[in-house]
């Protein structure tokens, strides 16, 4: 069994890595850094789950979802895999955000608050930046459990809902997941007075680029640093508060590929470590 610190749960030392072998990175980065905290790593669903045993999948909906749900009852533990909330580090690697339970706001983790970590990854906040010509609407995919998962019809709803409301005109962008978007997040981002979204990491990068955003998912991840809104009401006040706080607990949420492979966050959210 692995050495590097008390288990925060009795491990039976099995785990179960149900990532996608395409892209192969992933999948293989993911069954490296479990095999490199000392657990035996398969890749098939076991007719039983034990208590202890880890399984890793990619967010947390339709198959996944149902597996997630025996290996826990069974007193096992599951980490949810998904790309990371803020996209690439500062010198361009891809993040991987990885977290007990769940994905985005429901997941947990484990953050510190000397903020070592999101200076590793030189990543800056910028200023609040107010004013702008229109707000942007970001819906998501919807894919991800029934309680947490965008509404299909919502993107709709809530573009009706902000044409009533703003005074300012109001540009949709899709998820690439479901459509290629017409232009860079950057610059749909760089006229952007708000940014409006169910729960989309773009919101986490509109509150990295300064601009104030609104949120409908419930118990979203960037919740703290914007404001509740649905597509009954109007836009309140911005909420303009310290972002510091946030960005550096995101920071243990997400990891590169270098890291997931070297066994970093399953360390992270397995074991009480120093």
């Amino acid at each position: 069994m692995p050495n590097d610190g008390r288990p925060r749960q009795p491990l039976s030392g099995h785990a179960v890595c149900l990532i996608r072998t395409s892209p192969h990175y992933r999948h293989d980065a993911v069954l490296n850094g479990l095999q490199s905290i000392g657990l035996r790593a398969e890749t098939v669903t076991p007719a039983r789950w034990q208590a202890g045993d880890v399984l890793v999948i990619w967010n947390r909906y339709g198959r996944f979802a149902t597996v997630a749900d025996r290996c826990e009852a069974a007193g096992g533990i599951v980490i949810v895999a998904e790309n990371g909330y803020l996209g690439r580090d500062g010198e361009g690697r891809q993040l991987y955000a990885l977290a007990l339970d769940h994905h985005k706001g429901p997941g947990r983790w484990f953050p510190q608050a000397d903020g070592s970590r999101w200076r590793r990854l030189g990543l800056q906040i910028r200023p609040w930046r107010l004013g702008g010509e229109w707000v942007l609407l970001a819906p998501e995919r919807g894919i991800g459990p029934p309680n947490h998962a965008m509404p299909r019809d919502w993107p709709d709803r809530a573009e009706a809902a902000l044409r009533r409301v703003c005074d300012k005109p109001v540009r949709v962008r899709r998820h690439p997941g479901n459509a290629a978007p017409e232009r860079p997040l950057t610059e749909d981002l760089g006229g952007a007075a708000t940014v409006v979204t169910w729960g989309s990491t773009a919101g986490l990068e509109a509150l990295l680029a300064g601009v104030p955003v609104y949120h409908a998912m419930p118990r979203w991840i960037g919740a703290p640093c914007a404001r509740h809104w649905d597509c009954g009401s109007t836009l309140t006040a911005p909420n303009l508060r310290d972002r510091s706080e946030l960005f550096a607990s995101l920071a243990w949420a997400q990891w590169t590929v270098e890291e997931i492979a070297d066994g970093a966050p399953f360390r992270h959210l397995l074991f009480e470590i120093g």
